[in-house]
C-alpha cells in the first residue's frame, strides 16, 4: 500500500499536534481551572481583615530586580517580593544582596521558567532545587516560596515544591492583565483597576526599569491613597499574623529573618 508524501505529512503533524497538546494539559487545566488543587501549601489569597495586598515582581523574559525599582520601594517605604529565575540570578548578586537589605523578599520562579506541570516530579524537584542554589548563593537567603512561571501547578508540582521545602504561590487571577510591555500609565492603571482586598499582585517586568520604577511608585502611591496597606509577602505574612485564619498560618513558612 503506497502512502502519499502529503497524506504521510497531515498524518504525523495530526500526532505531533496531540502530543503537543497532551504535554500541556497540565498547565491548560490550571489555567482554565479545571486542575485547580486545594493543599495547604498553596496559597492565592491574603485572608487578612482590612485592605491588605501583597506586592511582587516576577523575574522572566526581563529582570525585575532593578535600581529604579528598589528606589522607587524605598522612596514609596514598601517592601515588595522579587521572584527570580535560577540562571539569572548569577548575575544579580549585587542588586539581589541589595534588595535584601531594604527588605525585600528574593523568591523562587524556578531555574529555567518553565512549565513545571508539563515535566515529571523528578525534573521538577531538580529545577526548584537548582534554582534555590542559584539564589542562595547570589542573594545569601535561601527561598521559601515559589511562584510557578504561568501558574501551572498540578499534584507533581505540589510534591516537588513541598520535598524542596517551599509553599507555592499562586497570583490573582486577574494578574496577567499586569503585563502590560510598553505604557506604565496603562500597568498602573490594569493593577489599580483590578486590585482588591486580599490580592497577590504580580507585576511582570516588560516595561523599561525607569519606566517600571516609575510605575511601582504610582501604584504603591493610590493603593495608599485608596487605604491600602501593600508589601512583600514575609511582611504581609505578619500583618495577618493578628488574624487565625490567615492562610500564611495555615502554610507556616513565614521564616523570622534578620534584616
Amino acid at each position: 500500500m503506497v502512502i502519499s508524501l502529503r497524506r504521510l505529512r497531515r498524518r504525523w503533524a495530526r500526532i505531533a499536534a496531540i502530543a503537543i497538546v497532551l504535554w500541556y494539559l497540565p498547565w491548560i487545566a490550571a489555567q482554565t481551572g479545571a486542575g485547580a488543587v486545594s493543599h495547604p501549601r498553596v496559597i492565592n489569597h491574603l485572608a487578612a481583615a482590612g485592605r491588605v495586598v501583597a506586592l511582587t515582581l516576577a523575574d522572566g523574559p526581563a529582570d525585575p530586580v532593578v535600581p529604579a525599582v528598589l528606589g522607587a520601594l524605598k522612596r514609596s517605604h514598601v517592601s515588595a517580593t522579587f521572584f527570580v529565575v535560577g540562571l539569572t540570578a548569577a548575575g544579580q548578586s549585587a542588586v539581589l544582596r541589595r534588595a535584601r537589605r531594604l527588605g525585600d523578599g528574593i523568591e523562587n520562579h524556578s531555574q529555567a521558567h518553565i512549565n513545571l506541570a508539563a515535566h515529571s516530579f523528578g525534573q521538577d524537584l531538580a529545577d526548584l532545587r537548582a534554582a534555590d542554589r542559584a539564589i542562595a548563593r547570589a542573594a545569601g537567603t535561601r527561598p521559601h516560596w515559589l511562584l510557578p512561571p504561568y501558574g501551572a501547578v498540578n499534584r507533581a508540582v505540589l510534591r516537588a515544591a513541598r520535598q524542596a521545602g517551599l509553599a507555592v504561590v499562586l497570583p490573582s487571577p486577574w494578574e496577567n492583565a499586569a503585563y502590560v510591555p510598553d505604557d506604565p500609565a496603562e500597568l498602573v492603571h490594569r493593577v489599580l483597576s483590578h486590585a482588591a482586598p486580599g490580592d497577590i499582585i504580580v507585576i511582570h517586568p516588560g516595561l523599561d526599569p525607569d519606566g517600571l520604577g516609575r510605575a511601582v511608585t504610582e501604584i504603591v502611591a493610590l493603593l495608599h491613597a485608596e487605604g491600602y496597606w501593600a508589601g512583600s509577602l514575609e511582611a504581609a505574612g505578619r500583618v495577618c499574623s493578628a488574624d487565625p485564619l490567615s492562610d500564611f498560618g495555615k502554610i507556616g513558612r513565614i521564616p523570622a529573618k534578620s534584616r
